[in-house]
């Protein structure tokens, strides 16, 4: 967003899909002030957009280690089925036949 002043007044362009529209917003001290007070909320949002993205990536060090944990066990069983004479058939674990 832009802010500008005309003679006396303040003015703040923003854009909406491909149209920028511009509105006023008031003579002198009145739109200085809630020029400040946009930008301040401006900055309020993107403190809590960084807040967030930081709470994203401290989950993402979970999930992936998780994940890796996850693999570790389903390895670990799949020799421990296979060593006690299963196979895997279709996805399903099966007791092989012994033939005498």
């Amino acid at each position: 967003m832009a802010y500008r002043r005309r003679d006396r007044y303040w003015y703040r362009s923003r854009r909406e899909g491909r149209k920028v529209t511009t509105d006023y917003l008031g003579p002198d001290l009145v739109g200085w002030v809630s020029a400040i007070l946009d930008a301040e909320r401006r900055e309020e949002l993107r403190a809590r957009r960084r807040a967030l993205r930081r709470e994203q990536l401290k989950w993402k060090a979970v999930v992936n280690r998780a994940d890796v944990l996850r693999s570790v066990i389903r390895a670990l069983v799949r020799c421990e089925l296979r060593t006690a004479g299963f196979r895997l058939h279709k996805g399903q674990w099966r007791r092989e036949r012994r033939s005498l």
